[in-house]
């Protein structure tokens, strides 16, 4: 005996009815119970499909979904983490390297050209910074409005908001007047050394903002586009 498509739909629905919010693992655990329940028919072909699904479910333990709900949300941010750190590895690996050197040199030519050292470092953080916000703001809306338009939520896009919620309120939070009073009153002997730190400061946080908010949101895009396929 084989599931219907109806049958594939009740099992949907009963994931959901049990606290199970996210489309990716409402779908994970349809296929597993979808798999044990053609299983449990070979063995026992007499049974319903709701007897079936009840043998089926009974290994989940009384948690119920909760528990594997929880380790995939774990396994999911270390996989995120491992993406961000693999990129970001990428780039102080040839060939991208060539691109993060290419852009440490323009940043401390600009150190270089300029005679108010400070105020550059200063205001590039402010123009990295604020670039990041907009797009972040951006990001979050359209994955915001995407989910009342399906009525689906993934995993990912909760990360990704998460993600794009503290570096919204760690740019809301900067003390800008605070860099102004900086600016305006200390006095920083621009050796070599604190320049390249400077730059390199400079690097850093523009790769932690595009990788985060450019490079690991289209992965994660490219991967609802293949389930719509499939659909």
């Amino acid at each position: 005996m084989q599931l219907t498509k109806q049958h594939i739909q009740s099992l949907y629905d009963f994931v959901e009815q049990h606290k199970v919010e996210y489309y990716d693992l409402q779908t994970e655990l349809v296929d597993h119970l979808a798999n044990d329940i053609e299983q449990i028919w070979k063995k026992e072909p007499n049974l319903t499909f709701e007897q079936a699904r009840y043998k089926a479910t009974i290994k989940f333990g009384l948690k119920g979904f909760s528990k594997f709900v929880s380790q995939r949300e774990k396994t999911m941010k270390k996989e995120n983490w491992k993406r961000f750190r693999h990129h970001f590895v990428a780039f102080f690996s040839f060939p991208k390297i060539m691109i993060t050197l290419f852009f440490t040199a323009i940043i401390y030519l600009g150190f270089d050209m300029v005679a108010d050292k400070y105020s550059f470092l200063v205001y590039s953080i402010t123009v990295i910074y604020s670039i990041a916000f907009i797009y972040a703001l951006y990001l979050t809306i359209k994955l915001k409005v995407r989910k009342r338009k399906t009525g689906k939520r993934w995993l990912f896009e909760d990360i990704v908001i998460k993600s794009n919620s503290v570096l919204l309120f760690t740019v809301l939070v900067q003390p800008y007047p605070f860099y102004n009073y900086l600016l305006r009153n200390i006095t920083i002997n621009w050796s070599i050394t604190i320049q390249l730190l400077s730059t390199f400061g400079i690097v850093l946080i523009s790769l932690l903002f595009y990788i985060t908010l450019w490079v690991i949101p289209p992965k994660f895009e490219a991967t609802i586009k293949k389930h719509d396929i499939a659909q």
